[in-house]
C-alpha cells in the first residue's frame, strides 16, 4: 500500500517511516510521537490494535503489496518489541534477524518455518528468547522455551535465562553447538539413557550438577561430574561442584576442550599419571593444551597453575606451569601471579 499510497495504520506509517530511514541513514528519528501518534491512536479508537499490542509485539504480516512474506532477514528496528509472531508464510529466518532486538522475550515460530538462526543445522544462539513453535511446524518442536526438532533428538537451543533443573527430554540424543551456553541460571542438568553427544559449552556460572540417567551408554556422572560411561574422559565439570584444588581421577586419559571453564574458584589442578592431552594421532608439538589450553580453563579466573603427579610420562610441572617431560616444550600457562606475563 505505502509504495502508491499513504499510510492509512500505525503499521503502515512505521513501515514507512523505517523505509526512509534506512534510505536515509538516519540515526536520530526526531519526534516519533508527533509522526506516528495520530496513527496509533486511530487504530486504537477503530479497534485494530489494543495498547497491549501496539507497545509489545510485531505480527509479521503474511503479505506486503501483493507479495508472500517468506523471509525475514532483519528485524533490528523492532529494538522495544517483546513478542514477534510470525505468518505461516515465513520459510527462512535468517542468522542474527532480531539482533538488536534488546527486549524480544517470545518468538512465536509458524508451521512453516523451515530453517531459523542456522537451524536444523548448526546455527547461532538465540540469546534470551523463548521460542514457541506451532505444533504442526514439520521441523521444529519447542518445550518451555527451548528449541528442538521436530522428534526431539536434538537439542538447538535452550534461552539464557532458564532457571534451575534443566532435564533433557528422554528421547534426546544430542545437542548443537552453544545450545547451553551462557544458561547462567541452570543449577542442575539431568542427561537421560538416550543422549550420545555432549557438546562443550561455556557460562553455566551456576550450574552445581550433572546427573546421568542409569542405562546410559555413553555417559556417568560421579561428584556430580560428566565423565564418559568408563571415566577415561572427564567431560564437564560443574562450575561449582568443585573447590579451589582438584586432582584429576587415575582413570581419566583425555580431557574434553572446555571441560573447566567456568571454575572461576579453582586454583590448582593436578593432573594424574594416566593423563596425555590430546589424542593419540596427536604429537606432544600439537597437543591440544599447547593449542587449546586456555579454553580447557576458560574463565577459570583464580586458576594459578597445574601440578603434574611424578608417574606421568608425558608432562611435567615447575611453578605451576605445565611443560612436556623432555622440559622441551611449554604445554601451558597460567596467566595468574605471573609477573613475566603482565
Amino acid at each position: 500500500v505505502i509504495r502508491t499510497e499513504k499510510p492509512q495504520t500505525f503499521h503502515q506509517a512505521l513501515q514507512l517511516f523505517w523505509l526512509y530511514a534506512l534510505v536515509a541513514g538516519v540515526i536520530n528519528y526526531g519526534r516519533m510521537d508527533d509522526v506516528l501518534g495520530p496513527f496509533l491512536q486511530s487504530d486504537l479508537d477503530n479497534g485494530i490494535l489494543d495498547e497491549e499490542e501496539a507497545l509489545n509485539s510485531i505480527v509479521v504480516p503474511k503479505e506486503i503489496e501483493g507479495k508472500k512474506v517468506t523471509v525475514i532477514s532483519n528485524l533490528s528496528g523492532a529494538y522495544m518489541v517483546e513478542q514477534i509472531v510470525l505468518p505461516n508464510t515465513v520459510i527462512t529466518v535468517e542468522d542474527w534477524a532480531f539482533d538488536g532486538c534488546w527486549i524480544l522475550k517470545e518468538l512465536y515460530v509458524s508451521e512453516s518455518v523451515e530453517y531459523l538462526y542456522g537451524f536444523p543445522n548448526e546455527g547461532v544462539s538465540l540469546g534470551n528468547i523463548n521460542v514457541i513453535v506451532a505444533e504442526n511446524n514439520k521441523t521444529f518442536a519447542s518445550k518451555d522455551g527451548a528449541l528442538y526438532s521436530k522428534d526431539m533428538t536434538k537439542l538447538f537451543y535452550v534461552p539464557e535465562g532458564y532457571e534451575g533443573v534443566y532435564e533433557m527430554p528422554s528421547t534426546l540424543v544430542s545437542m548443537s553447538e552453544e545450545a547451553l551456553d551462557y544458561c547462567m541460571s541452570i543449577t542442575e542438568i539431568v542427561i537421560p539413557t538416550s543422549f550420545t553427544k555432549w557438546t562443550a559449552c561455556v557460562g553455566l556460572e551456576s550450574l552445581e550438577k550433572i546427573k546421568v540417567e542409569e542405562g546410559n551408554s555413553i555417559y556417568c556422572s560421579e561428584n556430580n561430574i560428566l565423565f564418559s560411561k568408563d571415566k577415561t574422559k572427564l567431560v564437564k565439570i560443574p562450575a561449582n561442584a568443585i573447590g579451589t584444588e582438584y586432582v584429576i581421577p587415575e582413570t581419566v586419559k583425555e580431557i574434553d576442550e572446555y571441560a573447566f571453564s567456568d571454575c572461576d574458584s579453582l586454583t590448582v589442578v593436578t593432573i594424574s599419571k594416566n593423563v596425555s592431552i590430546g589424542s593419540k594421532s596427536e604429537t606432544i608439538g600439537n597437543s591440544t593444551f599447547e593449542y587449546k589450553g586456555q579454553n580447557y580453563f576458560k574463565d577459570c579466573v583464580s586458576l594459578q597453575g597445574i601440578e603434574v603427579v611424578e608417574e606421568n610420562p608425558n608432562y611435567i610441572a615447575k611453578d605451576g606451569i605445565l611443560f612436556t617431560k623432555d622440559m622441551k616444550t611449554l604445554a601451558f600457562l597460567s596467566f595468574i601471579d605471573k609477573p613475566f606475563c603482565s
